[in-house]
């Protein structure tokens, strides 16, 4: 069950996309079922392609600590990790395109479970590669800061 952690982001992240356009989805004339049909392919390939993307980064930045773990174990690992962004997943959909009178509401729930993740991540990196806590802090933390310089220049 542990690696279903990403799948798990991604379906949500896809329910919570068409909760919050539900209008439109009305308006076409979808039913529910249809909606998720049409929207969770979409957001699974996007949830796995930025799990793959930040493994990635995640995975040279512990070679870049002196460790040895493989990019598959990386990968494990984070979704392993994932259950803190069963809640941040949908929270960042709601706090990018949800309607205002939520928005502060999901930007707590965001960054709740974005830090759970980020604790949780930083654990699974220190029992699998037997490092300090503060070695894995290190390698997650300059992990999320290389992440977030990419996307504040790519949006």
């Amino acid at each position: 069950m542990p690696v279903l952690g990403i799948p798990v982001v991604g379906m949500l992240w896809s329910l919570a996309a068409v909760l919050i356009n539900s209008g439109q989805v009305s308006d076409l004339g979808l039913g529910w079922v249809s909606a998720v049909l049409l929207v969770l392919p979409g957001g699974m390939v996007q949830t796995a392609a930025v799990w793959v993307g930040f493994g990635a980064i995640l995975w040279a930045m512990i070679r870049g600590f002196g460790g040895r773990l493989p990019l598959l174990g990386v990968l494990r690992l984070m979704s392993e990790a994932a259950w803190p962004l069963w809640i941040a997943a949908p929270a960042v959909a709601f706090w990018v395109s949800g309607p205002p009178q939520l928005v502060a509401v999901a930007a707590v729930g965001a960054i709740a479970g974005l830090l759970g993740f980020y604790i949780s991540m930083a654990k699974a990196v220190m029992n699998e590669a037997q490092w300090s806590m503060l070695r894995a802090l290190c390698v997650v933390s300059f992990a999320a800061v290389f992440i977030s310089s990419f996307l504040y220049l790519n949006v």
